[in-house]
């Protein structure tokens, strides 16, 4: 899903105190989590964080009933956990200065706060940086990285190859 070509309201706007209505495409993007075994996440980093439009993508879709559900004395019930994840972060800086100086909060946000919340396993996090300085042999090396990892993450005897069955 490139959510930069999705037409949707990113804000929540109150909280899960009411339903908003879901545009097309954001129901569209839950039945394909429904259907699918491994999520990935690709996006820039951006002042130490997600793009907020991803951001708003998540708070929109990852709702109670779909992502987790409220039970009784406060506890919280994963609805994802069937589901593995990996995360892509491209950056302007080195990873090893992101994580010195930021400890990597954007992707625990990500991780913590909202995979494990709903029970979706990170298998990992790519760091790929400093994007904006790099040549087009490193560029072309983090890609065949990047697939490598992908690759890995797939049990390719049990994925599933279309959405529709």
């Amino acid at each position: 899903m490139d959510l930069s070509q999705f037409k949707f309201d990113p804000i929540l706007w109150d909280g899960y105190s009411s339903t908003q209505k879901m545009e097309a495409e954001l129901a569209e993007a839950q039945d394909l989590i429904r259907w699918a075994d491994h999520l990935v996440f690709a996006y820039p980093l951006w002042w130490g964080g997600m793009p907020a439009l991803l951001k708003g993508f998540i708070e929109r879709i990852f709702l109670p009933g779909f992502a987790f559900k409220f039970q009784s004395g406060g506890k919280i019930k994963k609805l994802l956990s069937n589901l593995t994840a990996r995360i892509f972060v491209t950056m302007h800086t080195t990873p090893e200065e992101y994580i010195d100086k930021m400890c990597g909060v954007g992707e625990k946000m990500l991780v913590d706060g909202v995979l494990d919340f709903c029970g979706i396993e990170t298998i990992g996090t790519t760091y790929l940086g400093p994007i904006n300085k790099s040549t087009d042999i490193q560029l072309k090396k983090w890609i065949e990285e990047s697939f490598e990892n992908a690759k890995q993450d797939c049990t390719f005897g049990t994925m599933k190859t279309d959405p529709k069955k």
